[in-house]
């Protein structure tokens, strides 16, 4: 069995959650969402406001991290990524 369908219906099922959930919060300035399940599974969504590459918003899924070490990995995420885009764009 190559995939844990259960696993994948259930963050499937929470990332809707969490992308309704932003979008009912998204005239806040809300930076990111989290939801944690009842078994460990730590989901995030972080805005990522690069509008000129069509790129909203960045979701991440854990079961071993905390939820202040996804926060803080998807942080880096975003400014890694806010800073490789901005590299290319001046090239």
């Amino acid at each position: 069995k190559d995939f844990f369908t259960i696993l994948i219906n259930h963050v499937h099922n929470l990332i809707a959650q969490i992308n309704q959930s932003f979008e009912n919060l998204a005239e806040s300035k809300i930076d990111h969402l989290m939801i944690s399940s009842s078994n460990g599974l730590n989901i995030i969504m972080i805005n990522l406001n690069l509008p000129r590459y069509n790129l909203k918003d960045l979701i991440c899924t854990s079961e071993n991290l905390s939820s202040d070490k996804l926060i803080w990995l998807v942080g880096e995420l975003k400014n890694d990524l806010s800073k490789y885009l901005n590299l290319t764009k001046e090239h």
